[in-house]
C-alpha cells in the first residue's frame, strides 16, 4: 500500500451522509393553535432533525448534498473480518433514496461520486465499518475498495465509491469508525438484496509495507 491512496478524503470531510449527535425525530408533539402547523408537523413525523435516519422510512435533509435522503433499507451485521492485527467490523449497511433539490444538487452528487450524472432520485448504499488495531505499531488501512451488487454493478473507489477509511491510519490499541458511500446505478433500493465487499490491504505507516493482504468475497444479504 502506498501513501497516495487517500482518494477523495478531503471531499469526504465535507460531504457525508453521516451526522453528528443523537438521532432526534420530529414526531409532531406539542399543541398548536394553527391546523396548518399541525398538518405540517404530521407530514414530517418521520423527519430526522439531528443525527442520521435509523429506521426505514425516516428521512433527513442533507445540506451538503442539497437533497432529501430517505432510508429505504437498513441491516445490522457487526460482522468481523480479521486482517492481521486489525479487526474490521462491518457494523451496518443502509440504502438511501436521494432527491436532489435542483440541477446544481445533482451536479454536487455527480462530482462527489465521480459520475457522469445522477438520476432524481438517485440511490446510495452506505457501509458503516470500524477498524481496531491490536498491534504494537500504527497501521494504515486501504479501506473498502469495491462493492458488487446482486445486479452485477461493481462500485469502485474513486468511481462511484467514496470511503473515509481509504488511507486512514489507526494507532496502536485504537479503534476508528468509517463511512463508505456508493452510487447505485441501473437499480433501485428494492432491487438490491445482496452485496459482496472487498477490503484493501493493511500496511505500516513507517515504510508502507503490507502486513495483511486484501480480503475479498465478503457477502452480505440485505432485507
Amino acid at each position: 500500500m502506498k501513501k497516495g491512496l487517500m482518494i477523495g478524503a478531503t471531499l469526504l470531510m465535507g460531504l457525508s451522509l453521516a451526522a453528528c449527535g443523537n438521532s432526534k425525530v420530529d414526531n409532531g408533539d406539542g399543541a398548536s393553535s394553527s391546523s396548518a402547523v399541525s398538518k405540517n408537523k404530521a407530514s414530517s413525523s418521520k423527519e430526522v432533525t439531528n443525527g442520521s435516519p435509523e429506521k426505514v422510512g425516516q428521512w433527513k435533509y442533507f445540506e451538503d448534498f442539497d437533497a432529501n435522503g430517505t432510508l429505504e433499507k437498513v441491516n445490522t451485521f457487526n460482522k468481523e473480518v480479521k486482517q492481521g492485527d486489525v479487526t474490521v467490523t462491518i457494523k451496518n449497511v443502509k440504502v438511501y433514496s436521494m432527491k436532489p433539490k435542483n440541477d446544481n444538487a445533482k451536479k454536487i452528487a455527480s462530482e462527489y461520486f465521480n459520475a457522469s450524472g445522477v438520476n432524481n432520485p438517485y440511490y446510495v448504499v452506505q457501509v458503516n465499518w470500524s477498524a481496531k488495531n491490536a498491534g504494537s505499531e500504527e497501521l494504515q488501512t486501504n479501506g473498502l475498495e469495491n462493492i458488487v451488487t446482486n445486479k452485477g454493478q461493481q462500485i469502485d473507489t474513486g468511481s462511484g465509491l467514496q470511503d473515509a477509511g481509504t488511507g486512514a491510519t489507526v494507532a496502536s490499541g485504537a479503534s476508528s469508525e468509517f463511512e463508505a458511500n456508493g452510487l447505485i446505478k441501473g437499480a433501485t433500493a428494492k432491487d438490491i438484496n445482496k452485496l459482496t465487499l472487498k477490503f484493501g490491504s493493511i500496511c505500516t505507516t513507517s515504510d508502507y509495507t503490507d502486513v495483511s493482504p486484501e480480503v475479498t468475497g465478503i457477502e452480505l444479504d440485505l432485507k
